[in-house]
């Protein structure tokens, strides 16, 4: 059996942050390289207009929500998470924090 750090590595995270919702999606590679869907966790957005951010507090709050949904399904901790955001506006820098 593998242990929870090693099983962790795996895990894919991703974050898409739309202007009608919010959805967060756990998943991982299985032997055949198939991706299985771990867990879904989805929230209205109202904080965004036309990939715009209008009210960051309810934008953070629907990417909390979903986020916490999809989480807790899983036992597992967030350690990389791939974001999908659209608009002509965004641009993008890598980090780590």
């Amino acid at each position: 059996m593998t242990n929870n750090k090693s099983k962790n590595k795996d895990l894919i995270v991703g974050l898409d942050i739309g202007t009608s919702k919010v959805v967060c999606l756990f998943g991982r590679y299985d032997s055949s390289d198939n991706l299985e869907i771990l867990s879904l966790g989805t929230y209205p957005s109202s904080g965004l207009k036309k990939g715009v951010v209008v009210n960051i507090d309810a934008t953070t709050d629907a990417i909390e929500k979903a986020v916490e949904q999809a989480q807790s399904l899983i036992d597992e901790k967030i350690r990389n998470i791939f974001v999908g955001i659209a608009g002509n506006h965004v641009k993008s820098l890598n980090s780590e924090g």
